[in-house]
């Protein structure tokens, strides 16, 4: 399959410094604990060599059982002010093969820090809502999960 033309962009603001949210996108443990779209999907992170050309991958279980994993390797590692990543969902995902690209920003906003991605290279309108969730849910679990947690 080809890459897609479309991209899809979420942003949140955090009231964190931004070496902190950028450090929540660094370690396994602590991604494990808030990479996920939804409170009842559990993500088991089964990679993270977080370094230039290091693997990732995930797999997030979902309550009926099924479950969908996604790997990639970071292109570009920027602390705390950029992530560059591609993303390759794995079989039987209806998305499985096809390669998109994900660039993390973590912009100062006087203290606080927006988190800007944009997930490009996207097949479809389909996948383009898809990811969107899946992004706009991650940041919302991780601002829940900052407060307590560092």
């Amino acid at each position: 399959m080809t890459d897609g033309p479309l991209s899809i962009t979420v942003s949140r603001l955090f009231r964190h410094r931004r070496e902190r949210v950028f450090r929540a996108f660094s370690v396994a443990h602590k991604m494990a604990q808030w990479f996920t779209p939804h409170k009842d999907i559990r993500v088991q992170v089964l990679a993270l060599q977080f370094e230039p050309q290091g693997a990732f991958r995930f797999r997030w279980d979902n309550p009926d059982g099924s479950h969908t994993i996604v790997g990639g390797r970071f292109q570009h590692i920027s602390p705390p002010e950029e992530l560059v990543f591609t993303w390759l969902w794995e079989s039987p995902d209806p998305h499985a093969g096809i390669l998109t690209h994900v660039v993390v920003q973590f912009l100062d906003r006087d203290g606080h820090t927006e988190v800007v991605i944009k997930h490009s290279r996207l097949p479809s309108e389909e996948s383009c809502a898809r990811h969107k969730e899946g992004w706009d849910g991650a940041l919302a679990t991780l601002d829940g999960w900052l407060p307590a947690n560092d």
